[in-house]
C-alpha cells in the first residue's frame, strides 16, 4: 500500500442515499476516518458510524467485517472509504482478503463418499451448489446472484418451495413496518426470554447476529419482491409482536414464487427432480455433490462451496425416533421430502451430530379423534389448538401421576408435547362436559356426535368412556389407587382456585367430578424436525472438535442452531426468519474462500 499523506472525501450510495466520508492519512498509513454524512436510518447506521471507521484504521483496509443488521450502511461507508483511497494513491493490495484456512479436520477415518462411483452420466461445473430450493435455499440462491456467484440450486421435487411453503410470515424487530406501526423490541428483549426458555444452552452469539440482522433482512426481502401483508403481530400466543405475515398468509404465495423468480433473473440455475445422494470429499475438503435425477441419471457436481438447505428430519421416521420419540403411532405430516437428506450426507463427512438436541415442530393427537382433515394440524378438534393441546383436560402419564401444567400450550404450542416426550405414554382424562364445551368454542355443533362416533370406532383402542373414574384405570391398566388420587388431589386445586403444583391457569381448572368420564391415549402429530448439523455462526458445517469442514455449510432446518431440544415458538418467525438469514450469510462467507 503506498497512500499520499493528506485528507481526502469520499462518496458512496448508501441504503437511503449518499454517503460521505473524510479519510486522514498520516505516514503512508490510515490515521482517522470520519463519517461526515449518512442518510440511512438511526436505528440501521447507528452501530456502524461507529465501528466500521474504528475496524478500517485497525486493520489498515477499507475492506472489513459487515457490522451485523446493517450490511448496506457497512457497504456503504467502506465504499466511499475506498473511494477516498483512491485519491491517495495505491490500493491494489488492499481490499477483500481470502478467508484464513480453517482448522485442519480430523479425516482419518473419512473417506470420499463418492468414490464408490465409477462413471457419471453428466458432470457439471459451478462455483456453488445449493442443496434445496426451500427459504433458506431461495435465499441463498438470490443472494449468489446477485452476487455474480456461478451457481446452481439442486431440487429433487419438480418445484421450489420444499417445506418451506406453508410458512405463514418472519420474524424481525425494528423493521421499517414496526417503526411505522409503533412497535419498539430491543435485542436483549428477545435475547434475554430465549436465554431464559432454554435455559442458556442456544449459542447467543449466533441469536444476536441473527436478531441484529433481522431488520435488515426484511428490507433484503422486499428489494427482491417479497410480498408481506403489512400485518405485524405475536401470531397468537407469542411473547412479542415479531410475526411479519406474507400476503395471502403463506410463503408459497408471498415468498416462494418472487424469490425463485429473482434468482433465476439474476442467472442462478436450478435443475428439478434432482436428488442429491452423496458429497464429493477430496483433499481434506468437499469439493461437490453426487446427485441422481428422476431417470436414474448420476450427475457429478463440482464447486469450491455447497450449501446443505434440504428442509430437515421430518419426513424419516428412524431419525425421529433417534431424537428420543416413540414413533410406534406417531403421525408424520411434514413434506416426505424431508427426509434427512443434508443430515446424512453430512454425517458421511464427519459433520458434529446434533440430532439429539435438535428441536421440532410437534403437536398432541388422538387416533381415536377425526384424522380425515385435509391438514390434520388444521383440524378443530384434533389440529394444533385442538382439545388435547391444553386447556381443561388433565394429563398423566404411565403410573397415573399428571406431570405439567395442561395449559403450558397458551405460552408455547410446543411444549405440551415436550413434556410427554419423558414418558412411556400419555393421556388426557376429561368429562363429558369439557369435549362439549371445547367443541362449541372451536365451532364444532355436532360435538356429541363427534365424540360417541370417536368411542365407538375407537380407533387404534385409544379412547374409553367410563361413568366411574374408578373405570378409566383399567382401559390402560393404570394403577387405579394413583390414578385416583391424581384426580382427587386436582379436584381439590380445582376448588381453592390455584394450582400449587403446576400452575395452571385458574380458569381452565375444571374439577372432575361429573362423569360420564374419558380417557385418551395422547400420541404426537410431527411436522418439522428442527436441526441436527452441527454448524457455527458462519453457517460453516464443523466437526466433532468444532472444527470447519471446508467448502460445507448448513441453512434453514437443518443447521439451525438457535433452539437446544425445545423449539421456542412464542418467539413468533424465528424460524422463516433465520432461514432467510441463513442463506445469505452462508454464501456470503462462502465467497471469502473462493
Amino acid at each position: 500500500m503506498s497512500l499520499t499523506d493528506g485528507s481526502y472525501a469520499g462518496v458512496s450510495q448508501g441504503f437511503g442515499g449518499e454517503t460521505k466520508v473524510t479519510v486522514l492519512i498520516e505516514n503512508g498509513k490510515i490515521a482517522q476516518v470520519t463519517v461526515d454524512e449518512t442518510n440511512d436510518t438511526e436505528a440501521v447506521s447507528q452501530q456502524t458510524v461507529k465501528k466500521v471507521p474504528e475496524m478500517i484504521v485497525a486493520a489498515q483496509n477499507y475492506a472489513v467485517d459487515i457490522v451485523s443488521g446493517a450490511t448496506k450502511s457497512s457497504k456503504g461507508i467502506m465504499d466511499a472509504v475506498k473511494n477516498a483511497l483512491e485519491q491517495a494513491g495505491d490500493i491494489s493490495e488492499l481490499g477483500p482478503q481470502k478467508a484464513a484456512a480453517p482448522a485442519s479436520v480430523k479425516t482419518e477415518n473419512i473417506t470420499d463418499p463418492a468414490a464408490s462411483y465409477d462413471k457419471f452420466d453428466q458432470e457439471i461445473t459451478k462455483d456453488l451448489v445449493i442443496i434445496g430450493s426451500g427459504i433458506s435455499g431461495l435465499s441463498a440462491a438470490v443472494q449468489a446472484g446477485q452476487d455474480d456467484v456461478d451457481a446452481i440450486v439442486i431440487e429433487k421435487l419438480a418445484a421450489t418451495g420444499g417445506n418451506g411453503g406453508g410458512v405463514e410470515g418472519q420474524f424481525a424487530i425494528n423493521s421499517e413496518r414496526q417503526q411505522e406501526l409503533g412497535i419498539h423490541i430491543t435485542p436483549n428483549e428477545i435475547m434475554t426470554a430465549e436465554h431464559q426458555m432454554g435455559q442458556y444452552r442456544a449459542n447467543g452469539s449466533i441469536w444476536l447476529d441473527f436478531i441484529n440482522s433481522s431488520a435488515d433482512n426484511v428490507s433484503w426481502c422486499k428489494e427482491n419482491g417479497v410480498d408481506y401483508s403489512g400485518q405485524v403481530d405475536n401470531y397468537y400466543t407469542g411473547l412479542f409482536n415479531t410475526f411479519h405475515w406474507f400476503n395471502g398468509g403463506h410463503a408459497s404465495q408471498g415468498y416462494v414464487p418472487q424469490m425463485t423468480a429473482k434468482a433465476q433473473e439474476n442467472g442462478v440455475d436450478f435443475i428439478f427432480n434432482t436428488a442429491a445422494k452423496h458429497l464429493i470429499y477430496q483433499d481434506h475438503k468437499v469439493t461437490g455433490v453426487i446427485a441422481e435425477d428422476q431417470d436414474g441419471k448420476v450427475i457429478k457436481f463440482n464447486a469450491k462451496a455447497v450449501i446443505v438447505a434440504t428442509g430437515g428430519i421430518g419426513g424419516n421416521r428412524d431419525l425421529v425416533h433417534k431424537q428420543g420419540w416413540n414413533t410406534d403411532h406417531m403421525l408424520l405430516t411434514g413434506m416426505p421430502s424431508s427426509a434427512g437428506d443434508g443430515y446424512l450426507m453430512t454425517k458421511e463427512v464427519g459433520s458434529k451430530d446434533l440430532i439429539h438436541e435438535s428441536a421440532q415442530l410437534v403437536m398432541n393427537y388422538v387416533q381415536a379423534f377425526p384424522t380425515d382433515a385435509p391438514l390434520l394440524y388444521m383440524d378443530p378438534i384434533n389440529g394444533i389448538k385442538g382439545f388435547t393441546t391444553g386447556g381443561e383436560v388433565v394429563f398423566v402419564n404411565e403410573e397415573g401421576d399428571r406431570f405439567v401444567n395442561e395449559n403450558i400450550y397458551a405460552f408455547n404450542m410446543m411444549l405440551q408435547s415436550m413434556a410427554m416426550k419423558q414418558n412411556k405414554a400419555s393421556y388426557a382424562v376429561f368429562t363429558r362436559q369439557m369435549f362439549l364445551d371445547f367443541a362449541a368454542k372451536v365451532g364444532v355443533e355436532n360435538g356429541a356426535e363427534v365424540l360417541d362416533h370417536a368411542v365407538k370406532e375407537n380407533e387404534g383402542q385409544t379412547l374409553f368412556e367410563s361413568e366411574t373414574l374408578a373405570g378409566l384405570a383399567d382401559s390402560f391398566n393404570l394403577p387405579q389407587e394413583n390414578l385416583l388420587a391424581t384426580i382427587k388431589h386436582y379436584n381439590e386445586l380445582c376448588h381453592q382456585g390455584e394450582d400449587t403444583d403446576f400452575n395452571k391457569d385458574a380458569e381452565v381448572l375444571t374439577a372432575l367430578e361429573e362423569g360420564p368420564f374419558y380417557i385418551a391415549q395422547v400420541d404426537q402429530n410431527y411436522l418439522v424436525g428442527i436441526g441436527g448439523i452441527g454448524t457455527n455462526k458462519r453457517f460453516e458445517v464443523i466437526d466433532d472438535e468444532h472444527n470447519a469442514i471446508p467448502g460445507l455449510y448448513a441453512t434453514g432446518m437443518d443447521g439451525v442452531m438457535l433452539y437446544k431440544n425445545v423449539y421456542t415458538m412464542n418467539m413468533p418467525g424465528t424460524a422463516c426468519g433465520f432461514s432467510v438469514h441463513s442463506g445469505r450469510h452462508a454464501v456470503q462467507n462462502a465467497e471469502k474462500t473462493f
